[in-house]
């Protein structure tokens, strides 16, 4: 488990919401004992590929739901920008101890409140995956070509540009062979997709 924050420590972020009666969500890096307590625990994940330290400690947009009285990391979310015009919600992850509360959902709506005006993408293997997206507005499609056929700018993204992105890192590309060989996962996705463009635009929350 992740070691909890020091009295007085400075958080990686004071953008804090607090969501329940025990949780906050702030917006920021994990620290690298955190990111490495986590990248271990999602190692035996059989639904998520894998993210690199870098990514989870200032690479990539990281949000964490914590407990309010002990900063223990309770779940974290990390959003890839990528080149294209598309933001995806690459991991939504929730610790062991504290699953069936209500965290996982909590963290994407905090993610769609925050990044109003990205284009969300959210690949998941988990049926359950789907209600919770749905809930928190975004269209699950039935068959991913949908989406990668709708205009001439998404069929290059998602032909070119998300596959390129996708496997530019080392620890992902390992970390998805390595679960394909030892746990047989065919990492069998669907999608679910969340325009700002179909709705009025606000602009990011701090």
């Amino acid at each position: 488990m992740s070691a909890s924050r020091a009295a007085g420590e400075t958080t990686p972020s004071e953008h804090r919401r607090r969501v329940g009666p025990r949780v906050v969500i702030e917006r920021g890096p994990l620290t690298r004992p955190e990111a490495h307590d986590l990248m271990e625990e999602i190692r035996s994940s059989l639904t998520i590929t894998g993210y690199s330290l870098a990514e989870w400690t200032g690479r990539r947009v990281v949000f964490s739901a914590r407990d309010s009285a002990s900063e223990e990391l309770v779940g974290a979310a990390l959003v890839h920008r990528l080149i294209g015009g598309w933001s995806e919600v690459a991991v939504l992850f929730v610790r062991e101890p504290h699953r069936g509360a209500g965290t996982g959902a909590d963290l994407l709506a905090e993610v769609v409140r925050r990044l109003p005006s990205d284009r969300l993408l959210l690949y998941f293997c988990e049926d359950r995956m789907a209600g919770l997206a749905q809930r928190a507005g975004f269209t699950v499609h039935p068959d991913p070509s949908d989406v990668s056929r709708r205009t001439w700018a998404d069929r290059f993204f998602f032909s070119v540009l998300y596959p390129l992105q996708w496997r530019g890192d080392a620890y992902r590309r390992s970390e998805t062979r390595r679960k394909r060989e030892r746990f047989g996962c065919s990492f069998d996705f669907s999608v679910a997709t969340l325009d700002p463009r179909s709705h009025p635009l606000t602009k990011d929350v701090p």
